[in-house]
C-alpha cells in the first residue's frame, strides 16, 4: 500500500520538465549535495533508495539532487516515505512557486494550505489527503518547500492515514535549511 503514494512522490520528484537556466557562480552540485537529507536524519526505519537519488541533469543544463527513503520494516508503519529535492534557480521566488505547485498537482486529493513555516527566507508548507487502492486506504502528504536566495529545497513525508506527519517535515525541513545556510555561506 505504501508503494502507491512512495511511487507517486518519487515519479513526481524526478520528473523534470523544463526550469529556468540555472545561473551562479558556486559549484551547484556541490551546494545541491550538502544540503540534501541523510539516513541519519529521517526517522527509524527509512532506507535510502538509491534507484530514485543522486544528482540529476535536466533538460535546461540545471541540476536536480533528489534524496528517497522507503520504509525498511523496522520503524513506524505509518510513514511510508520521505522525498527531499534541491534545486537552483536563476529567481528563486519563481522556482519555490514551480516546486510546490508541480507536486500539489502530482500529489492530488484534498490540499490543505498551512501557515509558512519559519525556515528559509521565504517558506510555503501545505498537505494532501487522498484516497488510494480504491478507497480502501486513505494516505496524506505533509509538504514542505523553502528558499534560501536562488536555491529551493523540498521536503515531503508521505504517510498511512488521514493525519499529515506535519511535525517530521517540520524537523526535516529545518536540517535542510541549516544545512542550505551553511553551503551558501563563502568560506574565508
Amino acid at each position: 500500500m505504501w508503494r502507491w503514494t512512495y511511487l507517486a512522490l518519487a515519479t513526481l520528484a524526478l520528473a523534470l520538465g523544463p526550469r529556468p537556466a540555472l545561473a551562479q557562480t558556486q559549484d551547484p552540485g556541490a551546494i545541491l549535495t550538502a544540503a540534501g537529507l541523510t539516513e541519519t536524519d529521517v526517522p527509524r526505519g527509512l532506507a535510502l533508495d538509491r534507484s530514485h537519488s543522486g544528482l540529476r541533469a535536466r533538460p535546461d543544463g540545471g541540476q536536480t539532487y533528489t534524496v528517497a527513503f522507503v520504509p525498511d520494516g523496522s520503524g513506524d508503519p505509518a510513514i511510508m516515505g520521505v522525498v527531499n529535492t534541491v534545486e537552483q534557480y536563476p529567481d528563486g521566488a519563481s522556482g519555490m512557486d514551480a516546486v510546490a505547485e508541480r507536486f500539489s498537482a502530482g500529489l492530488g486529493g484534498t490540499r490543505t494550505d498551512l501557515p509558512p513555516p519559519a525556515v528559509g527566507e521565504a517558506s510555503r508548507a501545505f498537505t494532501t489527503t487522498r484516497q488510494m487502492m480504491g478507497g480502501a486506504v486513505t494516505a496524506s502528504t505533509a509538504f514542505i518547500v523553502l528558499r534560501r536566495g536562488n536555491v529551493v529545497a523540498s521536503v515531503a513525508v508521505a504517510a498511512m492515514g488521514n493525519t499529515p506527519q506535519t511535525d517530521v517535515a517540520l524537523r526535516l525541513a529545518q536540517d535542510v535549511d541549516r544545512r542550505l545556510a551553511a553551503a551558501l555561506t563563502p568560506s574565508s
